[in-house]
């Protein structure tokens, strides 16, 4: 018997952990897909988003998050699929409770805003990483400021690419400020102190940064 391979574009939906979500194909040689939103309220403490999805006999990897596809979810951890390469614009917006995440070793694209508004502890990005947008971890209030000051900062000199605004806190202006509070680990070379400013990111932060590096 003969079954449809699913086209470029085709859109289907699975249900994984509980949870149904819409997925559309990237590439139908490659068997690869993107998550594009969860069909039902998504209740619990954790996520885990599949690392594969399957449809008829094949099987797809998934590789993308979609628009706004966890815009607003509850959650305070999400487990990330381990051969995701993208998360697009707003994908994770407004995820007030959202404490947690590991970037999988594959991430190479993080959108506009895709975190805006998350309390994410630590911010730890792998290797594979190429661009963060504009305020893609941008934080809304004070509190939330409060709660990341206290983690771990890691991007690594493959990046090319980073927003404006990408680390701001909206009452404060800075996001990360000082190592007192954050460690800093590794920046790309095209930070200064002369443009750190601009991604969030005070200028006190950085001579903490190369002193550590001595």
């Amino acid at each position: 018997s003969f079954y449809a391979i699913a086209a470029f574009g085709q859109e289907f939906k699975t249900t994984e952990n509980g949870i149904t979500f819409d997925v559309k194909v990237m590439s139908s040689r490659d068997l690869t897909v993107e998550i594009i939103r969860s069909k039902n309220k998504i209740k619990g403490s954790s996520i885990i988003i599949p690392d594969e999805v399957k449809y008829n006999s094949d099987i797809y990897t998934v590789v993308s998050i979609g628009e706004e596809a966890f815009k607003g979810v509850k959650a305070t951890i999400i487990v990330l699929p381990k051969h995701l390469r993208n998360i697009s614009n707003k994908a994770f917006c407004g995820c007030s409770k959202l404490s947690q995440i590991d970037f999988p070793s594959e991430l190479e694209n993080i959108g506009d805003e895709a975190f805006r508004g998350c309390p994410i502890g630590d911010l730890i990005f792998p290797s594979s990483i190429k661009h963060i947008g504009e305020k893609a971890f941008f934080s809304e209030n004070q509190t939330i400021f409060k709660s990341r000051a206290n983690g771990a900062l890691f991007i690594p000199k493959t990046l090319v690419s980073l927003g404006e605004h990408a680390f701001n806190s909206f009452r404060n202006g800075y996001g990360i400020w000082s190592t007192s509070k954050r460690s800093i680990r590794c920046l790309p070379d095209f930070i200064n102190k002369e443009n750190i400013k601009k991604y969030g990111i005070h200028e006190d932060s950085y001579d903490e940064y190369m002193i550590n590096k001595k």
